[in-house]
């Protein structure tokens, strides 16, 4: 299943990836806050000339179906890895779940396209495929509609981080 999703902000692509997406307060505010993940640890950070690389554990809220809660046995959590070449302007990561990694594989793609001197569109390309008898198209749909989600929510409290912070 892939999942496309695109938001307009107004600030400049560099401020957009230095102020916002690797500003280590706007992302665990982002998620405390307005995704209400039960947790957020940013576990690796680390950056040269040429890229940035991080690693994130997420345990979200617990908010499955029945069918998919019954694979869960304990706390579900995620950790995503991915890097960022300064050189492309491009995000590539991958999510791998606590439950099923073998099972359940996430990729994506982050770009950011200049609208103009002060405004850029992110967009967001993620594959998913869960390859689980009986119910992995339950999974897909389900894990698709929460990263759609997730993205959309962000996109107004990211509005309110741009003006609040005069980016």
């Amino acid at each position: 299943m892939k999942v496309r999703t695109s938001h307009t902000f107004p600030v400049s692509a560099p401020s957009f990836w230095k102020d916002i997406y690797f500003h280590k307060e706007y992302n665990a505010t982002l998620y405390k806050e307005r995704i209400h993940a039960r947790a957020y640890d940013l576990v690796e950070f680390t950056e040269t000339d040429t890229e940035i690389k991080k690693k994130v554990r997420v345990v979200p809220e617990q908010n499955a179906p029945r069918i998919i809660q019954k694979l869960i046995s304990g706390e579900f959590s995620y950790t995503e890895e991915g890097t960022f070449s300064k050189k492309d302007g491009v995000y590539r990561f991958r999510i791998t779940p606590s439950v099923k990694p073998d099972k359940i594989a996430v990729t994506g793609v982050v770009t950011v396209k200049p609208e103009g001197k002060k405004s850029v569109t992110r967009t967001i390309e993620v594959d998913l495929k869960a390859d689980i008898f009986a119910v992995g198209g339950q999974i897909e749909k389900f894990v698709g509609e929460q990263i759609e989600k997730g993205y959309n929510d962000s996109y107004d409290f990211t509005l309110k981080w741009i003006k609040d912070h005069n980016l």
